[in-house]
Order: structure tokens, then C-alpha cells, then sequence
């Protein structure tokens, strides 16, 4: 599978960003510089819902659209149909969200895509900034899992929306799986993001959204099965210590908006 980061020159930016309201279980950044981590493990395919049951994930949280059934939205119920597939261990050929086991024991979130599900689609996160200072960089890290048993590749994308809180999104990451389908496929792990400068801070009380999106890149037939893993987002207020790649998305914002106003 082949990874491509969107690397975007530094510009200076000077933007104002409204604080927008908080709904009180998106992924909460408590700490300035400490990690939060959704690992998946007890997701079981079941759904979407405001008040989740076991197996679920919380629709307050999480947004799935693109699918056939219809698209997901934030604070609804959704547990029947493409959003919730149940669980697998590997190649399944019905469209629509599951939890993959991609080793013993280890769940992860996903999708099968089809021509009618999730092509495009996207999965949509809802962050908040609770640190009590103003978040500058982000770090978002994630072990990205494929099922290459078919010959259509897919490209998926990781974007953020800071500026119109998700209706304007900026890639900084992307991965595509492979076109030709392995003899003997299992999950192949690709661990992908990185540390990124923002254009404008999130506030205090502000939210962020980050969204993966897919679509059918090349080949033919159906589609690879994906699967998210380990998702992990942590607010800086100052510059980190040196480590991360860094993903600057200010001359993106910056085209996007002009784009978007000469429409």
C-alpha cells in the first residue's frame, strides 16, 4: 500500500475562528500535550446511537455517510443495515460497517466498501478542546488496517475541518491499498499521520473534525475491506519537542478559501 502525506509550505496566517457549541460527548482533549485513544476493542458492529449500548459507538462522536441505508448524522440511531454489519475476521462481500478482527482478540472499526456503499463515503470524528488554552499543532495517529483480497484499489483520506466547524475540510494525509488482490490475504497494518501546525487555533471550548473519507482509486471488481485502529489525537498548545513529520496546512486553507470565494 502506498502512503502519501500532503506536505504544504508554511504562509502566514491571521485568521478569527468563533468558538462553536460543544456537544457533551465529542472526544473530549482534556489535557494540553496528553494523548487521547480510541482503540475500537469494544466496538462489536452493532450501530450508532446518542445513548450506545454495549457493542456500539456514540453517534455524538461519530458520523458515518456514503452508504446505501443512508447517511449517519451526528446525535442520531443508526444500528441496523450497512451501520451495523457485525463482526469478521477477514473477507466479507455485503457493503457496509463492521468490526474486524485483525489479530486475537484485537477489534478494529471498518468498512466494506461496495459501488453503492461508502464510495465515497467518509467517517466523521468530533473533537472538542476542554484544555483551557488554545491548541496550535495537532498530533493524529492511527494504525490503518487492509484486507487485500480484491483487485480495486481504494484511496483514503484524513482531513481536518477548523475553519467552517465541517463543512470545509483539508487533507494532510493520505493511503491507498493495493490494486492487485493478494494469493493468501490477511490484515496488513499501516500505521499513518504525523504532527501538524494549525492555520488557526482551536479555542478553548472550540471543536474540531476529523474525517476519513474513501473512494475507488484504480483496477476493477470489488473492493479491499479497511479497518481503523488505535486512533489518537493530542492538542499542543506550543511547539512539541522535535520528532513527528510536520504537516503544515495553512497554504491549504488559504487555496481552499480562495476557491471557495470565487465560486
Amino acid at each position: 500500500m502506498k502512503k502519501r502525506p500532503f506536505l504544504i509550505g508554511l504562509m502566514s496566517v491571521s485568521l478569527f475562528v468563533g468558538a462553536a457549541e460543544i456537544a457533551t460527548a465529542d472526544i473530549s482533549l482534556a489535557v494540553d500535550g496528553v494523548a487521547v485513544t480510541e482503540d475500537f476493542n469494544s466496538f462489536t458492529g452493532t450501530g450508532f446511537s446518542p445513548t450506545p449500548s454495549a457493542g456500539q459507538l456514540d453517534s455524538n462522536t461519530y458520523r458515518v455517510t456514503g452508504l446505501s441505508d443512508g447517511d449517519g448524522s451526528f446525535g442520531g440511531t443508526h444500528d441496523s443495515g450497512d451501520f451495523a454489519r457485525g463482526t469478521a475476521t477477514g473477507a466479507v462481500s455485503t457493503g457496509g460497517i463492521y468490526s474486524f478482527e485483525v489479530a486475537p482478540g484485537d477489534f478494529a472499526a471498518g468498512v466494506q466498501p461496495t459501488g453503492s456503499d461508502f464510495n465515497s463515503g467518509a467517517v466523521t470524528i468530533r473533537l472538542s478542546n476542554d484544555t483551557g488554552v488554545d491548541l496550535n499543532y495537532l498530533d493524529v495517529q492511527a494504525d490503518a488496517f487492509f484486507f487485500n483480497d480484491a483487485d480495486r484499489s481504494t484511496r483514503w483520506t484524513f482531513e481536518a475541518s477548523l475553519l467552517d466547524f465541517d463543512a470545509f475540510y483539508v487533507p494532510f494525509f493520505s493511503i491507498d491499498s493495493e490494486e492487485t488482490a493478494d494469493i493468501a490475504p490477511e490484515w496488513q497494518l499501516q500505521s499513518v499521520g504525523g504532527l501538524f501546525e494549525l492555520p488557526v487555533s482551536i479555542a478553548n471550548g472550540q471543536q474540531v473534525f476529523i474525517r476519513i473519507t474513501g473512494e475507488d482509486l484504480a483496477g476493477s471488481g470489488s473492493r479491499d475491506q479497511f479497518a481503523l485502529n488505535e486512533f489518537s489525537v493530542t492538542g499542543f498548545n506550543a511547539v512539541p519537542e522535535p520528532g513527528s513529520g510536520m504537516f503544515i496546512l495553512a497554504g491549504a486553507v488559504l487555496l481552499g478559501l480562495a476557491r471557495r470565494r470565487a465560486c
